[in-house]
Protein backbone atom coordinates (compact mmCIF):
# COMPACT_ATOMS: atom_id res chain seq x y z
CA UNK A 1 0.00 0.00 0.00
CA UNK A 2 1.22 3.47 -0.73
CA UNK A 3 0.58 6.58 1.37
CA UNK A 4 -2.78 7.01 -0.38
CA UNK A 5 -3.84 3.53 0.78
CA UNK A 6 -3.76 2.10 -2.74
CA UNK A 7 -2.33 -1.30 -3.57
CA UNK A 8 0.79 -0.91 -5.69
CA UNK A 9 1.38 -4.48 -6.88
CA UNK A 10 0.21 -8.05 -6.64
CA UNK A 11 -3.01 -9.00 -4.91
CA UNK A 12 -3.36 -5.60 -3.22
CA UNK A 13 -3.21 -3.90 -6.61
CA UNK A 14 -5.52 -6.33 -8.40
CA UNK A 15 -8.20 -6.48 -5.69
CA UNK A 16 -7.74 -3.04 -4.12
CA UNK A 17 -11.30 -1.84 -4.79
CA UNK A 18 -12.82 -5.02 -3.33
CA UNK A 19 -10.72 -5.32 -0.18
CA UNK A 20 -10.14 -1.72 0.88
CA UNK A 21 -13.57 -1.10 2.40
CA UNK A 22 -14.62 2.37 3.54
CA UNK A 23 -13.02 4.20 6.44
CA UNK A 24 -16.25 5.97 7.36
CA UNK A 25 -16.89 9.69 7.84
CA UNK A 26 -18.01 12.22 10.37
CA UNK A 27 -19.36 15.50 9.05
CA UNK A 28 -19.87 18.24 11.61
CA UNK A 29 -21.84 21.28 10.56
CA UNK A 30 -21.01 24.45 12.40
CA UNK A 31 -22.33 27.97 12.44
CA UNK A 32 -20.23 31.09 11.83
CA UNK A 33 -18.98 30.99 15.43
CA UNK A 34 -17.77 27.41 15.11
CA UNK A 35 -20.57 25.89 17.23
CA UNK A 36 -21.73 22.47 16.10
CA UNK A 37 -25.40 22.22 15.31
CA UNK A 38 -25.53 18.88 13.46
CA UNK A 39 -23.29 15.82 13.13
CA UNK A 40 -23.73 13.16 10.46
CA UNK A 41 -21.87 9.88 10.92
CA UNK A 42 -21.23 7.20 8.32
CA UNK A 43 -19.89 4.02 9.93
CA UNK A 44 -16.81 2.34 8.46
CA UNK A 45 -17.47 -0.66 6.21
CA UNK A 46 -15.04 -3.56 6.00
CA UNK A 47 -13.74 -4.66 2.63
CA UNK A 48 -14.14 -8.13 1.16
CA UNK A 49 -12.00 -10.99 2.42
CA UNK A 50 -9.34 -12.34 0.10
CA UNK A 51 -8.40 -15.94 0.76
CA UNK A 52 -5.16 -17.23 -0.73
CA UNK A 53 -3.80 -20.75 -1.01
CA UNK A 54 -0.52 -19.83 0.74
CA UNK A 55 0.37 -22.40 3.40
CA UNK A 56 2.14 -20.66 6.29
CA UNK A 57 4.38 -23.66 7.01
CA UNK A 58 5.47 -24.02 3.38
CA UNK A 59 5.98 -20.26 3.14
CA UNK A 60 8.22 -20.34 6.22
CA UNK A 61 10.31 -23.18 4.79
CA UNK A 62 10.67 -21.39 1.45
CA UNK A 63 11.86 -18.19 3.12
CA UNK A 64 14.40 -20.09 5.26
CA UNK A 65 15.69 -22.04 2.24
CA UNK A 66 15.99 -18.86 0.23
CA UNK A 67 18.09 -17.28 3.00
CA UNK A 68 20.26 -20.41 3.17
CA UNK A 69 20.72 -20.60 -0.62
CA UNK A 70 21.61 -16.91 -0.75
CA UNK A 71 24.75 -17.47 1.33
CA UNK A 72 26.73 -19.96 -0.83
CA UNK A 73 27.35 -19.24 -3.65
CA UNK A 74 25.33 -16.02 -3.61
CA UNK A 75 23.16 -15.57 -6.71
CA UNK A 76 22.31 -12.00 -7.64
CA UNK A 77 18.58 -12.74 -7.58
CA UNK A 78 16.55 -15.80 -6.70
CA UNK A 79 12.90 -16.87 -6.45
CA UNK A 80 11.23 -19.98 -5.07
CA UNK A 81 7.64 -21.04 -5.76
CA UNK A 82 5.85 -24.06 -4.29
CA UNK A 83 2.79 -25.10 -6.25
CA UNK A 84 0.33 -27.96 -6.02
CA UNK A 85 0.80 -29.66 -9.41
CA UNK A 86 -2.74 -31.08 -9.39
CA UNK A 87 -4.63 -27.85 -8.75
CA UNK A 88 -2.11 -25.15 -9.69
CA UNK A 89 -2.56 -23.52 -6.27
CA UNK A 90 0.40 -21.46 -5.08
CA UNK A 91 1.40 -22.82 -1.66
CA UNK A 92 4.32 -20.48 -1.06
CA UNK A 93 6.48 -17.95 -2.87
CA UNK A 94 9.49 -15.80 -2.03
CA UNK A 95 12.07 -13.63 -3.78
CA UNK A 96 15.59 -12.48 -2.95
CA UNK A 97 16.60 -9.75 -2.61
CA UNK A 98 13.52 -8.84 -0.66
CA UNK A 99 12.19 -5.58 0.74
CA UNK A 100 9.91 -4.28 3.47
CA UNK A 101 6.68 -3.12 1.77
CA UNK A 102 5.99 -0.82 4.73
CA UNK A 103 9.19 1.08 3.86
CA UNK A 104 9.25 0.54 0.11
CA UNK A 105 10.76 3.97 -0.65
CA UNK A 106 14.03 2.83 0.98
CA UNK A 107 14.49 0.21 -1.77
CA UNK A 108 15.11 0.25 -5.48
CA UNK A 109 11.93 -0.19 -7.56
CA UNK A 110 13.53 -3.32 -9.04
CA UNK A 111 13.19 -4.92 -5.59
CA UNK A 112 9.43 -4.31 -5.64
CA UNK A 113 8.97 -6.71 -8.55
CA UNK A 114 7.77 -10.21 -7.76
CA UNK A 115 10.32 -11.95 -9.96
CA UNK A 116 8.62 -15.30 -9.49
CA UNK A 117 5.60 -14.00 -11.40
CA UNK A 118 7.12 -11.54 -13.83
CA UNK A 119 10.04 -13.41 -15.37
CA UNK A 120 10.19 -14.80 -18.86
CA UNK A 121 12.83 -17.46 -18.27
CA UNK A 122 12.21 -20.60 -16.22
CA UNK A 123 14.71 -23.13 -14.97
CA UNK A 124 13.45 -26.51 -13.87
CA UNK A 125 15.33 -28.41 -11.17
CA UNK A 126 14.42 -32.05 -11.00
CA UNK A 127 14.62 -34.00 -7.76
CA UNK A 128 13.61 -37.62 -7.42
CA UNK A 129 14.33 -40.42 -4.99
CA UNK A 130 17.85 -40.75 -6.48
CA UNK A 131 18.66 -37.07 -5.80
CA UNK A 132 18.99 -36.09 -9.49
CA UNK A 133 19.10 -32.27 -9.78
CA UNK A 134 19.58 -29.67 -12.44
CA UNK A 135 18.75 -31.91 -15.39
CA UNK A 136 18.27 -28.96 -17.70
CA UNK A 137 21.38 -27.14 -16.50
CA UNK A 138 23.49 -30.24 -17.00
CA UNK A 139 21.96 -30.69 -20.47
CA UNK A 140 20.74 -34.16 -19.51
CA UNK A 141 17.27 -33.33 -20.83
CA UNK A 142 15.37 -30.76 -22.86
CA UNK A 143 12.29 -28.71 -21.86
CA UNK A 144 10.14 -30.91 -24.14
CA UNK A 145 11.25 -34.23 -22.64
CA UNK A 146 8.94 -35.93 -20.13
CA UNK A 147 10.82 -37.01 -17.01
CA UNK A 148 9.61 -39.88 -14.81
CA UNK A 149 10.56 -38.74 -11.31
CA UNK A 150 9.76 -42.08 -9.69
CA UNK A 151 7.35 -40.54 -7.15
CA UNK A 152 9.67 -37.57 -6.63
CA UNK A 153 8.86 -33.99 -7.51
CA UNK A 154 9.55 -31.39 -10.16
CA UNK A 155 10.24 -28.00 -8.62
CA UNK A 156 9.97 -24.96 -10.93
CA UNK A 157 12.33 -22.15 -9.96
CA UNK A 158 11.86 -18.86 -11.73
CA UNK A 159 14.95 -16.76 -12.31
CA UNK A 160 14.92 -13.28 -13.86
CA UNK A 161 16.49 -12.69 -17.23
CA UNK A 162 19.89 -11.08 -17.03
Amino acid sequence: MNIDDQGMAGLEYKYNESVKGDSGRIVMMTDARGRRFQTVRQAPAPGANLITTIDENIQYIIEKELQREWRVPAPRECSIVAMDPRSGEILGMANYPTFNPNEYTRYSPTNWINRALSTLRTRIDVQNCHGRRGALEEKLTTPDEVIDCQMGSIIPIWAPDS
